[in-house]
């Protein structure tokens, strides 16, 4: 079972809110939202780390999940459960599972190039496209598809998305296969979910922020 949680946002919080929201958060991650200038980045932030005690408060783990945990490379995780962030534009999600090792990867389609696609493909996938037909919306897939495996995979950007191959709705990483599936959130945004295993239909619940956070004050 895979539950994702999300939320959207198109203005930022009032200055007393955010800072209120904020508090809910360890003092370790108050530090990190500090480090980002632009209001759009310390709200996916504060919205994503909410996402995520929302998401273990429903597993009735909500007194665990903080600090977190993280791996040589920095990715954040739990030893109670599966679960990866993912935010772009005006949104921000997490993926949760007890059992099902999970990378989910949420882009705005504008936000995606199409000038240079050669770089994330690889030679078998060059060879069989034709790089001036595809649209944007293809391209962000193929984009979301291999960050959403390298996410799972737990090597992120540092993995080169050229060496990710995908074919027929799953890739393959370390002799290990993932599995693939498109969610739909927005028209606006491309989102896909990579499975260690096939996944039917994952559950979606929409957030409202505002409501979540101030039933904790």
């Amino acid at each position: 079972m895979v539950t994702i949680y999300y939320t959207y946002f198109d203005s930022p919080l009032e200055h007393d809110v955010f800072y209120d929201f904020l508090h809910f958060l360890p003092v370790e991650e108050r530090f990190n939202n500090a480090r980002y200038k632009h209001w759009q980045d310390r709200h996916r932030h504060l919205f994503s780390r909410l996402l995520l005690m929302h998401a273990a408060d429903v597993l009735g783990v909500a007194d665990s999940i903080f600090p977190l945990k993280r791996y040589k490379n920095g990715k954040p995780y739990s030893d109670l459960f599966y679960f990866n962030i993912s935010h772009s534009g005006n949104f921000a999600a997490v993926a949760v599972s007890k059992s099902i090792e999970i990378g989910l990867d949420i882009q705005k389609i504008s936000d995606v190039s199409v000038d240079s696609p050669q770089f994330f493909l690889t030679e078998e996938e060059s060879a069989g496209m034709a790089l001036s037909s595809l649209s944007l919306k293809a391209v962000a897939d193929l984009w979301s598809m291999k960050e959403a495996v390298a996410k799972a995979n737990g090597k992120g950007l540092l993995l080169p998305f050229s060496k990710i191959n995908v074919e027929k709705g799953s890739a393959s990483i370390d002799n290990k296969q993932w599995f693939l599936k498109e969610l739909t959130l927005n028209a606006a945004y491309t989102c896909w979910l990579a499975t260690s295993s096939i996944v039917s239909d994952p559950a979606y619940h929409y957030i409202d922020i505002r409501s979540f956070a101030a039933a904790r004050i």
